[in-house]
């Protein structure tokens, strides 16, 4: 259990990292500059989500070619806000629940896999977005094509002795 709790913690890290890169990007972008009231986490990702595609429609086949991934991203990031999400306020309850049944831990590995790896792609994204507009190097293609991996080693690659 103690692994899986810093597996947690790791994740957790990533998580608020991908948070704080959409931040940056909505800064950049001039886009989002204060929350409606009353509006949901939900709501204002998707409203930074159509601002960024109503804004950077240029940039849709770099993103597609740069990180070889689909023209449509705003799925890729909707996904990703998914994942952190479930990171964010979900995980530890499940790993409690699942800590307690056979195979447990390795059924809630296998699934924090999938959430970092869609967290991954995100932050993907969003970092050949912020270079674009910054004065940061783009990602390059092996840069991206590994970090999804890299990240999943680093949260969860290790034993849980």
């Amino acid at each position: 259990l103690d692994g899986a709790l810093l597996s947690l913690g790791k994740a957790l890290y990533i998580a608020c990292e991908f948070e704080t890169k959409c931040r940056s990007l909505t800064f950049v972008l001039k886009i989002l500059e204060g929350r409606k009231a009353g509006q949901s986490d939900d709501e204002a990702f998707k409203v930074f989500t159509n601002a960024v595609l109503g804004r950077l429609v240029e940039l849709n086949r770099l993103i597609a070619k740069r990180a070889r991934l689909s023209d449509d991203y705003a799925d890729m990031l909707h996904t990703a806000r998914e994942a952190r999400n479930y990171i964010a306020h979900d995980a530890a309850d499940e790993l409690s629940r699942l800590a307690r049944t056979e195979d447990g831990i390795d059924q809630w590995r296998e699934g924090m896999a999938s959430k970092l790896e869609d967290v991954a792609i995100g932050m993907s994204i969003v970092a050949v977005l912020l270079s674009r507009k910054s004065a940061e190097p783009t990602p390059k293609q092996e840069t991206i094509d590994s970090y999804p991996v890299k990240i999943k080693e680093w949260a969860l690659g290790h034993s849980d002795a």
